[in-house]
């Protein structure tokens, strides 16, 4: 249960990738 959330805190959603890459740039 430990290396779930952990994984899931690394890689979010597609959709918030998008946003924050968009935000960067």
């Amino acid at each position: 249960m430990g290396s779930q959330p952990r994984l899931h805190r690394l890689s979010p959603n597609p959709v918030k990738l998008s946003a924050f890459v968009d935000h960067i740039e």
